[in-house]
């Protein structure tokens, strides 16, 4: 398994934000689905949303994708 990678284009945006319909139904189901996560979690996504620097966005996003993909490591 690979280590999870953003690629980023010359102008600054990742190829995630290059899908913004398939977000738009990420959005509905999350909203509607965050009380099941722990509060921990329910809390950082707020601060994501509202309080995190545009320039700790990527860290931020690096930081969980490198602990999921450790996450799907251990369990196999």
């Amino acid at each position: 398994m690979n280590a999870p990678f953003i690629k980023v284009f010359k102008h600054g945006v990742s190829c995630l934000d290059s899908m913004p319909k398939y977000f738009n139904l990420l959005k509905e189901e999350a909203v509607k689905d965050l009380d099941k996560y722990p509060k921990s979690i329910t809390k950082a996504i707020r601060y994501i949303k509202q309080d995190a620097p545009i320039e700790q966005l990527e860290e931020i996003r690096n930081l969980v994708n490198y602990a999921i993909w450790k996450r799907k490591l251990k369990s196999e």
